[in-house]
């Protein structure tokens, strides 16, 4: 038990679900509750099979292609950056493809992301690969219910002050993918 308790907590603060919940807001705001619900449904699966499938063949993957968690880092960080980015200078920024928005970015790389995979390879380590699977899937249902009440926050907030807050976490998001390449970078070139 001591393990999964160690697993979740470990997985639970490298999802941020916090930090999920307004960029969820910012990138589907504008959606219907219906079109809402699939997004958050496709990348709450989509999460659970990649990081499922990581945790078991993680290893295995990395070293075949010689890659490190900070190439990670510094891939997930030009995505997010990108992503946002265009979100900020776009009037339609994410809508126009609202049909993967589940798949990248939410379920890849915000809800599993670089920091998400590192943890969960390391936790294998320490506490197994059946901890580690158990503590990754119930964080993936623990955000999808964060997300599923994310429209309560959003009616708290109106429309113009949700579109204020989306515009506002887009350059956080921008921020933290800065610090996503900058932390892979350092760790690649010393």
């Amino acid at each position: 038990m001591e393990g999964f308790v160690q697993a979740f907590v470990s997985i639970f603060i490298a999802i941020d679900v916090i930090g999920i919940v307004p960029t969820f807001i910012a990138l589907a705001g504008d959606l219907s509750e219906k079109a809402q619900r699939r997004v958050i449904l496709q990348s709450a699966i989509f999460a659970f099979v990649v990081s499922e499938g990581f945790i078991l063949l993680g290893d295995y993957i990395l070293n075949l292609f010689t890659i490190t968690s900070d190439h990670f880092k510094v891939a997930g960080g030009i995505l997010l950056l990108v992503l946002s980015v265009r979100d900020l200078l776009s009037s339609e920024g994410f809508k126009r493809h609202t049909e993967d928005l589940g798949l990248v970015p939410l379920g890849i790389p915000l809800i599993v992301g670089p920091a998400v995979l590192t943890t969960a390879l390391s936790l294998v380590d320490t506490v197994g690969h059946l901890n580690t699977m158990t503590a990754m899937a119930l964080n993936i249902l623990v955000t999808s219910v964060a997300l599923f009440n994310a429209n309560l926050l959003m009616r708290l907030l109106g429309k113009g002050g949700s579109t204020a807050i989306s515009k506002i976490f887009m350059i956080i998001l921008s921020a933290y993918a800065v610090r996503m390449i900058v932390e892979g970078l350092r760790a690649l070139f010393g």
